[in-house]
């Protein structure tokens, strides 16, 4: 009978499931055709175990806490499917039942976390996994599902179950990693396991499929909510710009560059101005006009020596058109000698624009289809492969090789990003980062422009002198994130007075960028501002934002069924916890994630290909690049002709704690 009911319940249930959610699973070949295995998985969502029910290619017995037994109807559903109920309170006692489970031949699912996340990646891993593996003597399987957070059954905006769904049908992706042995199965092994699968399961999101080219994900982004407001401007005035205004302006400038080429021979194209809308809607506008910005440090302007820097920087980059203001030009005369380059005034560009072709396509993006844009636009038509070619350059230092990011890799890392609690898509950001910085171009442009609802505010650069007024802005503007690093933390450490706590009323908490930023001065901007202040690690090398970090989820609503537990969710002396999709080695090898020692991480394809020029150029077919040639170690795939991502060196000193939280630069005790 009860046979009968469960296929029952199959064909009524696997269908409904696989509509609301259309899950692409990969690896399932993974998982062994006979014999016992034991599944552990990430924990977002209450559905979690229909997710892998649906996707596992064996039927699948759950391990749940018995306070789910509580309600009989719930416990009579969950016994018709050999759920297998535990008390925590007696863990000999569960770990013997689960693995006696998996000694019969049964595939057994356990979450290790213990609970649903509320920061929307991994917390710690419970050793229970560990034991029962060992017990039962079977093959311990890792399974990631990535694309959950957002469900109405995730934690997302700070509740379950009571919010509109974000969309439908709802995408997700799950990923089976590699079998281990069950003297094997530790729970470093298990994190790294984990983090390994998430990577497969990121790459196998359903939008990164097509390699959409960045120019055309942006006018679609652009076009979704016209309406919005997008920039937030302070200055002697406030001045905001819809969304529907960046799009006419970039296309505007664009139009006009096609018919007065910036340069004919070189793409790439420089832009040296302060945070702020100019510069974006100059980067977007390049990328229409089919060129690669190239984002350079605002602060040459500044030192005699940087610009001697910087001039060698832009030599080798072959750029020989820089965008800027007229006011920063008598500073940079010496960049090129004679007449190898030249300046373009960037108000002198936006009034050659047109006012009235700027009106025209305000009213075009209320109304013209998206497709049409791209027809009339030519992104159709455009031979950048959005997987393997440059689309936006960064200059974080002068004395630091530049870093191109492809725009399946711009739109991949504005994902990760926002598939987290740590920045919530409609989040008002006042973003104190520039643009020649990973963490600034991704959190002052692309990652709120891409999410369709995001909004940027910016300072003035009279504004930003005076490190008083940024208090005045965030409750102006009613941010709910302020984005700092190193020069934004300094002057908020050396206000002579305290804010006075309006601003709590809207911002969530800072967000931190710098490595070189120590425990100490976090604790201070928290004491200075009453506000939390959360670290972020962006890898210069890489161009990625790496990892993040949130104030601890530890206000749940009263109603929230199932166990509640403490979660961490940042550290002062940490840069948060590795972005969806991110994977990391210590000292090159599973294991050691617990330990102090070098830290890998995974590095983009334009990375890899850069890596696999210069072993071409030097002759050398190992896979470790040695750092003679000016590029970090790296260790790749050995086969040159097709790019693959690598694992490059990140940190000489970096460790994981057991919540997952990263420490750079430690210190071996």
């Amino acid at each position: 009978m009860n046979s009968l009911l469960r296929g029952f319940f199959r064909l009524l249930l696997l269908p409904l499931i696989r509509t609301i959610y259309r899950i692409r699973v990969s690896d399932a070949t993974n998982v062994p055709g006979h014999g016992g295995v034991l599944l552990i998985a990430n924990h977002v969502t209450y559905i979690d175990a229909f997710i892998i029910y649906a996707s596992c290619p064996r039927p699948v017995r759950f391990v749940i806490v018995d306070h789910y037994m509580s309600s009989k109807p719930v416990a009579w559903f969950l016994r018709l499917f050999n759920a297998i109920p535990i008390d925590k309170n007696k863990p000999k006692e569960a770990i013997k039942i689960t693995a006696q489970a998996v000694k019969d031949g049964g595939v057994v699912c356990i979450f290790p976390e213990g609970q649903l996340t509320r920061t929307g990646v991994m917390n710690k891993l419970h050793r229970g996994f560990q034991l029962i593996a060992r017990q039962a003597d079977h093959p311990v399987m890792p399974v990631y599902m990535d694309g959950l957070w957002g469900s109405i059954f995730s934690f997302a905006g700070g509740k379950y179950i009571k919010k509109w769904p974000r969309r439908l049908p709802y995408p997700v992706s799950v990923a089976f990693g590699e079998q281990q042995s069950p003297k094997e199965s530790t729970p470093d092994w298990a994190f790294e396991a984990l983090l390994d699968a998430s990577v497969v399961a990121f790459e196998a999101r359903q939008a990164f499929q097509y390699k959409e080219p960045l120019e055309v994900a942006f006018v679609r982004a652009l076009k979704k909510r016209p309406w919005q407001i997008m920039y937030s401007e302070h200055g002697k005035s406030t001045r905001e710009l819809k969304r529907s205004q960046v799009l006419a302006t970039a296309i505007a400038l664009a139009r006009r560059w096609t018919k007065v080429p910036l340069d004919d021979e070189v793409d790439r194209i420089a832009v040296l101005l302060p945070a702020g809308p100019a510069p974006a809607m100059i980067n977007l506008a390049l990328l229409l006009a089919g060129k690669t910005p190239v984002n350079v440090p605002f602060e040459v302007i500044d030192d005699d020596l940087a610009v001697a820097g910087f001039s060698k920087t832009l030599n080798e980059l072959g750029v020989r058109t820089i965008i800027t203001s007229k006011l920063f030009v008598p500073r940079l005369v010496d960049v090129w000698e004679a007449d190898e380059g030249r300046f373009i005034d960037m108000m002198r560009e936006m009034q050659a624009a047109g006012a009235v072709r700027i009106l025209c396509e305000r009213i075009r993006a209320y109304i013209e289809p998206t497709f049409v844009t791209r027809w009339r636009l030519g992104l159709d038509e455009s031979d950048r492969d959005a997987a393997m070619d440059e689309a936006v350059g960064l200059v974080p230092d002068v004395n630091r090789p530049a870093i191109f990011l492809t725009g399946a890799e711009v739109q991949k890392n504005a994902a990760q990003t926002m598939s987290t609690n740590f920045i919530r898509p409609n989040d008002r950001i006042l973003s104190e980062l520039a643009l020649n910085t990973p963490e600034g171009t991704h959190l002052s442009l692309w990652a709120p422009l891409l999410s369709g609802n995001g909004c940027i505010i910016n300072r003035s650069l009279a504004k930003k002198l005076d490190p008083a007024l940024m208090e005045a802005v965030a409750i102006e503007a009613k941010a709910t994130l302020i984005a700092i690093n190193k020069d934004g933390v300094d002057q908020l450490t050396n206000l002579e007075e305290n804010w006075g706590g309006s601003a709590a009323v809207f911002v969530r908490n800072f967000l931190v960028f710098g490595r070189e930023i120590t425990a100490e001065s976090v604790e201070k901007v928290e004491a200075v501002t009453g506000l939390p202040a959360c670290r972020g690690w962006a890898s210069k090398i890489v161009g990625q934002i790496v990892s993040l970090s949130f104030p601890d989820p530890n206000e749940v609503p009263a109603d929230t069924p199932g166990p509640v537990e403490m979660q961490q969710g940042c550290n002062p002396a940490s840069v948060g916890r590795l972005l969806p999709g991110f994977s990391a080695r210590i000292e090159r090898d599973y294991g050691n994630l617990f330990k102090i020692g070098e830290l890998s991480v995974r590095a983009p394809v334009s990375i890899a290909r850069k890596v696999m020029e210069a072993r071409k150029e030097r002759g050398q077919t190992s896979a470790i690049v040695p750092e003679q040639s000016g590029l970090p170690v790296v260790q790749a795939k050995p086969d040159d002709s097709v790019p693959q991502p690598c694992w490059i060196v990140g940190a000489d000193k970096a460790r994981f704690d057991e919540h997952g939280l990263l420490f750079l630069d430690e210190e071996v005790e």
